[in-house]
């Protein structure tokens, strides 16, 4: 009995991806957000995560797995310096892994924009965690 719930629990762990890099659906996203014009930080600048059939920040369930991570937009700070968290999909099948991601960035008094990263402009941290640098993030003032 004790032996056939030790070989159990063993398939069980065997079969949850829970510990394995595939299951990360989106990475995280580090980067600064500038004035176009002046390359000044801007502050407050709201970041988010975009699905592929919407444009809020509510990821789709991946695989029928449940989000560990489910990360809501984030503002940039003083320094216009942003984190957007990478997420996972917890579940005995794990995620499906991700390809890319857009990220949409709004500010009062500029025009919003929108980019995307590829799995190919990205690095994983000594954690497995992949993760894009996106560097500096021009905004355009509109015009008044």
């Amino acid at each position: 009995m004790r032996q056939a719930w030790f070989v159990a629990a063993a398939l069980l762990l065997a079969g949850c991806s829970s510990l394995s890099p595939a299951n990360y659906v989106s990475p995280r996203v580090t980067g600064r957000v500038v004035d176009a014009q002046t390359h000044q930080p801007l502050p407050g600048v709201m970041v988010k995560r975009l699905t592929s059939d919407t444009t809020t920040a509510q990821p789709a369930m991946t695989g029928g797995g449940h989000l560990l991570q489910n990360a809501s937009a984030v503002r940039t700070g003083k320094d216009g310096l942003f984190v957007v968290p990478s997420m996972r999909a917890l579940g005995p099948l794990g995620g499906t892994g991700w390809s890319s991601v857009s990220l949409a960035f709004d500010l009062r008094g500029y025009e919003t924009l929108t980019r995307s990263y590829n799995l190919a402009q990205s690095t994983n941290t000594l954690s497995v965690e992949p993760l894009v640098e996106a560097g500096e993030v021009p905004l355009i003032q509109m015009v008044r």
